[in-house]
C-alpha cells in the first residue's frame, strides 16, 4: 500500500512539474507576442509621425 501512495505522490509531483514548465513556456510565448506587438505599434507610430 505504501508504495502505491508514494507512486501517487510522485505522479502528482511530476504533473505539477510539467504544469510549471508548460506555464512558463506559455508565459514566455505571451511575453514574446507582447514584445512583437509593441515593436509593431512603435513602428506604426513612427511611420505616422514621419508621414505628417
Amino acid at each position: 500500500m505504501t508504495s502505491t501512495v508514494n507512486d501517487l505522490k510522485q505522479g502528482v509531483e511530476n504533473v505539477k512539474a510539467h504544469a510549471r514548465v508548460a506555464g512558463y513556456k506559455k508565459g514566455a510565448a505571451v511575453f514574446d507576442l507582447r514584445a512583437a506587438l509593441s515593436k509593431r505599434l512603435q513602428g506604426v507610430q513612427a511611420q505616422g509621425v514621419d508621414s505628417k
